[in-house]
């Protein structure tokens, strides 16, 4: 039997901590701590990882694991500079560069933000401790769980565990408290994977498929998810993860599948069951009466385990950014994405001045452009509020006429260097796998280079930022100039200097945009 538990406790999510069983003393942030935890192994790639000199443990109810033993059982090669204090590391051409205690971490030139509420890298016992849902994020790994054996993995396949046999799984026993979703589990039974959810008198859930995604999305009103942020790579036959988040009124549970599957939800003794199973040509969606007095009984999924054909109707596309999908996406050549970068007074900040109160004063402006040469715009955001980056993607894959998604997406933000106040300049960043978003980052560095009164700063490879990488359409992210340059600064804050921005990154997408239609001899 496989079986994926989330209790929303002391156990939270799949990162039960510990390594030695014993209790420790661990020394972090000036002060001692006393900690106490069950044994936990760490694997990569399925080989055992020995960390003699510090375990993996729990911070802030997330796994943290030694990143020299790490990154090395990845093949990586792993350095530390005492005079900056920061780790470095090189694997498979990637470069990283964090330093414990900093939320910025660098992929080559690509600086990402850990999230308030999420532990940062750390020096614990002398060791440098790194989040180990950072680290698969950041390579690409998938994380696994084994409850039965308290195993942690890393693994750069999706093979995930195996099972011997189908096995009848039982429900969670946890108890159910109204409108909350306190716990989440993930089994196999036969041909099916099932998603039991701990939810106190649930609600019919509104639900969205995605195929040129590959996603199944259920909203519950009403509801909230106990802890409010939910993630676990899952790896099996249907179901590859599933993700969750609080969003205003609503509890959103979204699953990651291989391929459309049928969908059957049903009441629980403590809440309900979404069952998944393979489906052919046309998947099917089945919501029964939640609040009845029959509750579900997986022993009676029949086990069909025979090959199911794909449907040609739906689409089969890569999410990870390593294939251009133009030929094999409809486009909709009248529609674009902007996205405002950061919201919710997040982002970099300099003097006062917010990163996201920038980028979104120039991607309305860009709208507007746009929309008086006669393009549709869909904005990831219109006001000042934080927009998840997954939300950010799942905006731009949303069709907008049948199967055909917007035909760009352009991602507006403003960059730092605090170490050297004299940086300056525009950079644009591009998936170097997508002809048309190379294009589209190259359009656009030459119309702002032109267009504004800072200098050129280049194209770069911008493959390991998450909205290069999941978006399904061409894209680039514009970094328009530096909060921490002087001169880039008072620039950005000037209605000149923003609309010179928006009227160069307007310019590089529609003549992007006539590219790709010539190309595809449309009109």
């Amino acid at each position: 039997m496989r079986r994926f538990a989330v209790a929303f406790s002391a156990a939270l999510m799949l990162f039960a901590a510990g390594a030695h069983g014993a209790d420790m003393e661990l020394t972090y942030d000036g002060s001692v701590h006393s900690y106490s935890a069950d044994d936990i192994y760490l694997e990569v790639n399925g080989k055992r990882v020995a960390t003699k000199e510090m375990p993996p443990i729990m911070i802030m109810n997330r796994t943290m694991v030694p990143v020299r033993e790490v990154f090395e059982a990845m093949g990586g090669k792993v350095g530390w500079n005492a005079d900056t204090k920061q780790v470095t590391v090189s694997y498979d051409g990637i470069e990283v560069a964090m330093t414990p205690g900093s939320r910025e971490v660098y992929l080559g030139r690509s600086r990402i933000v850990i999230s308030d509420g999420e532990p940062t890298p750390m020096i614990i016992n002398n060791k440098t401790m790194v989040p180990i849902r950072m680290v698969a994020d950041m390579l690409g790994f998938s994380v696994g769980w084994d409850g039965d054996r308290r195993i942690v993995s890393l693994n750069s396949t999706d093979e995930g565990f195996s099972d011997s046999e189908p096995v009848t799984p039982e429900p969670p026993s946890g108890k159910a408290d109204k409108g909350v979703i306190s716990e989440i589990e993930v089994e196999k039974s036969g041909s099916a994977e099932l998603v039991y959810l701990v939810y106190g008198n649930p609600v019919k859930p509104g639900i969205e498929r995605y195929s040129n995604s590959e996603r199944v999305v259920l909203d519950f009103a009403g509801a909230q998810l106990g802890e409010g942020v939910y993630n676990l790579s899952y790896g099996g036959s249907i179901i590859t993860g599933v993700r969750g988040a609080n969003h205003d009124d609503k509890a959103r549970i979204v699953l990651d599948v291989k391929s459309q599957p049928n969908i059957e939800i049903s009441p629980t003794e403590n809440g309900l069951v979404i069952v998944a199973t393979p489906a052919g040509k046309n998947y099917t969606t089945k919501v029964n009466d939640l609040q009845s007095g029959q509750t579900f009984d997986p022993a009676d999924i029949p086990d069909t385990t025979d090959e199911i054909e794909s449907s040609d109707d739906d689409l089969s596309l890569s999410t990870d950014g390593l294939v251009d999908t133009t030929n094999n996406i409809a486009f909709d050549y009248n529609t674009v994405v902007i996205d405002a970068g950061h919201g919710g007074s997040t982002g970099a900040s300099r003097n006062g001045v917010q990163e996201d109160k920038i980028t979104l004063a120039i991607a309305l402006k860009v709208r507007d452009k746009l929309e008086d040469a006669g393009y549709n715009v869909v904005m990831t955001r219109e006001k000042d509020v934080r927009v998840e980056l997954q939300t950010r993607v799942d905006i731009a894959s949303k069709p907008t006429d049948g199967k055909k998604i917007p035909a760009i997406f352009v991602s507006v933000h403003c960059n730092s260097f605090e170490e050297s106040l004299a940086v300056n300049g525009t950079q644009v960043y591009y998936h170097p796998d997508s002809k048309y978003g190379t294009i589209l980052a190259e359009n656009i560095y030459n119309s702002d280079v032109a267009v504004t009164d800072l200098k050129g700063a280049n194209v770069h490879d911008g493959s390991t930022l998450f909205v290069i990488r999941k978006t399904l359409q061409p894209a680039a992210l514009v970094e328009t100039g530096f909060l921490t340059n002087d001169g880039d600064r008072a620039y950005l804050t000037s209605e000149d200097g923003q609309d010179d921005f928006a009227e160069g990154i307007t310019q590089g997408i529609i003549r992007t945009m006539e590219k790709m239609k010539a190309d595809k001899g449309i009109d």
